[in-house]
């Protein structure tokens, strides 16, 4: 049986023009804007939850910004946006023959204008 499909995480360095481009040029629906996953662990909740998020991405994790947003058919984007250590663009050509992110596929009428713009 098909699972559904929930989101997309992905690390961009500039998470407002990333999620002003997905908000105004895609038309997606802002669900929550930027907010920084808290470094400060004297409340229990923070800590709790900077243990998990330090768990995924390791001990070199320190600060990062996060949002969500969702596509007309309800499938979620969600952007990472590196704080501590800082993210850097990749500058290397794309690699087809490497795993990793490859791309988003798009669903629109009129596709030559949503490219233009």
């Amino acid at each position: 049986m098909s699972k559904a499909m929930n989101h997309v995480a992905i690390s961009v360095t500039d998470i407002h023009q990333a999620m002003h481009w997905y908000n105004e040029i895609l038309g997606m629906t802002i669900l929550s804007k930027p907010i920084e996953i808290p470094t400060n662990t004297s409340k229990p909740q923070d800590k709790e939850l900077f243990d998990r998020v330090r768990t995924v991405f390791g001990p070199r994790f320190g600060k990062l910004l996060i949002c969500h947003l969702s596509s007309a058919n309800g499938v979620g984007i969600e952007l990472f946006q590196f704080v501590e250590p800082k993210a850097e663009l990749r500058k290397d050509n794309f690699e087809y023959w490497k795993t990793g992110f490859f791309h988003i596929d798009i669903t629109d009428q009129h596709l030559e204008e949503l490219a233009d713009r």
